[in-house]
């Protein structure tokens, strides 16, 4: 009866401990490839390998990243940033620290023009509605 007691309270006291050894860390930087200067704000997002977003977040103003408490396994990586092209990376991700750097290329792409035009038929200032509200 003692030695059931003793074993039970070893397993509840270093359960806990497992479930931190089974997760993992992915960080590294991000940075454009002809400067080498850090992308600031980039969109980091992990998806599974079936496709559903796992982990997000958005680099540091020195490039850096962290995604933590990930399970261990396939990953897609992907990062995006205004003006640059986007750029993904396969990995897999072991308990512990996993460190994946990233080079952004500048993206040449160019927006169209967009035309906005709207209608509204002339009105005199005293014809138009407003509301007011009394404060006491």
């Amino acid at each position: 009866m003692k030695t059931k007691f003793i074993i039970y309270s070893l397993l509840f006291l270093l359960m806990p401990f497992s479930a931190f050894a089974q997760s993992a860390t992915i960080k590294g930087h991000v940075h454009e490839k002809s400067s080498g200067e850090p992308v600031m704000y980039a969109s980091v997002v992990l998806y599974s390998s079936g496709g559903d977003i796992i982990a997000g977040t958005a680099t540091d103003e020195n490039g850096d990243y962290t995604l933590n408490n990930v399970n261990p396994g396939v990953y897609l990586l992907e990062v995006t940033s205004v003006g640059y092209a986007d750029n993904s990376l396969k990995l897999t991700a072991i308990e512990g620290e996993n460190v994946l750097d990233f080079e952004l290329f500048e993206s040449t792409a160019t927006l169209d023009a967009v035309t906005i035009t709207g209608n509204r038929r002339a009105q005199r200032v005293t014809e138009t509605s407003t509301s007011i509200q009394v404060i006491n």
